[in-house]
Formats: structure tokens, sequence, C-alpha cells
């Protein structure tokens, strides 16, 4: 939620004036403590999640939804998450919008142009970051992906701190509604 109202703002800045103005907030020490962890360049919670996983896993800090350009200038696409040096892009597959088999092969489109243009693409489901096996898994192979050494991961700070399963069910609900409602 906060790397979305973060991006919307196209800073951080607002939400540190407006949590430091407060006296004593409920909460305030746990929200200057996720807003450590706020980005801006996320475009859906499952970015997010994500994106946590692995930066908590000790993994460099993605570039977020930054454009792709061939080495001739032309146009390959905005990928979630890119590593530049390491040439790794890497795709959050929401099941709303990229589960359907016509989505699916529109996504394996984009993501041949991009390898063939030497970008690594690693699609990533919600199914990989709902578990703290699946959340260790992801790290593991984005860490092999980057060259990252294994033994250098912190696993145990992988876990959803800041949300709730249920707050997030809400946010993409209230999102879908939004979708629909702006069609």
């Amino acid at each position: 939620m906060g790397d979305a109202v973060a991006d919307r703002l196209g800073s951080l800045d607002p939400l540190i004036e407006a949590l430091e103005a407060r006296r004593a907030p409920r909460g305030k020490r746990t929200l200057l403590e996720a807003l450590t962890w706020v980005r801006v360049g996320s475009e859906s919670p499952g970015e997010t999640r994500t994106r946590l996983v692995l930066v908590r896993a000790g993994l460099p800090e993605p570039e977020l939804n930054a454009t792709v350009y061939a080495s001739s200038g032309r146009w390959l696409g905005r990928p979630d998450m890119r590593w530049v040096k390491q040439r790794l892009l890497l795709e959050y597959q929401g099941r709303e919008f990229h589960d359907a088999d016509e989505q699916r092969a529109k996504d394996e489109v984009r993501f041949a142009r991009f390898s063939g243009h030497g970008w690594s693409v690693l699609p990533v489901w919600d199914n990989d970051v709902n578990s703290d096996a699946a959340r260790e898994a992801l790290a593991v192979q984005v860490a092999n992906e980057l060259g990252h050494p294994i033994a250098d991961l912190d696993l145990t700070d992988i876990h959803p701190r800041f949300f709730s399963m249920r707050m997030l069910e809400l946010a993409e609900s209230r999102r879908r509604r939004l979708r629909t409602q702006s069609r």
C-alpha cells in the first residue's frame, strides 16, 4: 500500500512529512520503519510483495517499471523489475490479468522479445510469494540469476511484516473495482 501511495505522489517526501508532523500517532515507530521499505515505481501489491521478499533477503534493489530498449534504440517494454548489469527482468504475473490463455500468449511474445535482446526473464506468480518455502525458493532462484552468493542471503527476514493477507486481498479487490469502473 505504501508503494502505491508513494507512486501516486511521485515521492516519499509527503508521506514522511505527514508522519513527522504528527506528535504521537499510534504506531508511528512501525510506520517510520515501514517507510524505509517503500519505493516509488511499483504498480501493484504483488510487485511490492515480490520486491520486499528479494531485498529483505539481501538481494540488490531492482529498478521498478523502467523502460527497456534494444541496442538499436527500439522500445522493448516496461518490465516490473530489472537489474541492468545482470540483464535480468522479473515480471509479476497476477492471476487477474495474466492467467487467461490469450494474455499468457501475449506475455510469451513479450518475454521472447526481451530474451531476443539478451535479457533473462523470470515470471513470478502469487504462489511464489505466498508461503515461507516459496519465498525462500524465489530468493535463491533470483540470487542464482544475479550471480549473488547464496551464502549471503538472509532468509529469516523475507516474511511479511507490514501487511496482512486480508489487507492485501482488500487492496486487490479495490484495485479491480476501480479498474472496472474506469472502463
